[in-house]
């Protein structure tokens, strides 16, 4: 009698793949994730595997942009995302946890990012692109209209020497942009106390 060896456990990738799209088994799913040799197979897995956590921890031991970018795309889960946010090991994974967060209305990585010995983790983290980052984080930031938004803002319009002249002129742009939404609340009435900020004449 022969031995019957299932469709993922094949050597022909072809049949492997199949294999992943007739199981739902988590277990397996998550061993092909993790090991399998062909990219295509690990995505297709992972694509069907439904713990969170698990996923967070790949995404942040693997460092494939192709497996970061799906990974995160399907995190719904802000304390998984916040995790790979503050503690994510390289640069990529960091920047689109923050932006994924920043977007769902997450007002914590914009505190945690505000604060400069924060920052200066990430920079630790060998980022060379800094101020693109912040650059992204600030595009994004008035999805998040609260005072930790505005404080932090406010602390990169007026440190355009750190930050950049362009992104501390966004910074304040994002600022008139949350005062319209808050329009009558007393966060509103402290951002027009500042948003005339002069960036340029102060700094250049």
């Amino acid at each position: 009698m022969g031995f019957f060896r299932p469709a993922w456990e094949s050597k022909n990738p072809n049949t492997r793949i199949k294999g992943v799209y007739k199981t739902d088994n988590q277990e397996i799913l998550m061993k092909l994730a993790s090991t399998d040799p062909v990219l295509d197979i690990r995505i297709a897995a992972i694509n069907k595997i439904q713990d969170e956590r698990f996923l967070a921890m790949l995404a942040n031991e693997t460092n494939h942009p192709a497996i970061t970018e799906i990974v995160i795309s399907k995190l719904t889960v802000s304390d998984v995302l916040f995790s790979l946010a503050v503690q994510g090991k390289f640069r990529e994974i960091v920047e689109q946890a923050a932006i994924k967060l920043t977007l769902m209305g997450d007002k914590h990585v914009i505190a945690y990012f505000s604060e400069i010995k924060n920052c200066g983790l990430f920079l630790a983290r060998g980022s060379g692109h800094y101020n693109d980052f912040m650059g992204r984080l600030i595009n994004v930031s008035d999805s998040v209209p609260c005072e930790e938004t505005v404080l932090f803002l406010e602390n990169l319009m007026k440190k355009s020497a750190s930050v950049g002249y362009a992104n501390a002129c966004q910074a304040q742009m994002k600022l008139r942009s949350i005062c319209k939404k808050v329009q009558g609340t007393p966060l509103a009435d402290y951002i027009s106390k500042i948003e005339h900020y002069e960036v340029a004449d102060t700094y250049f």
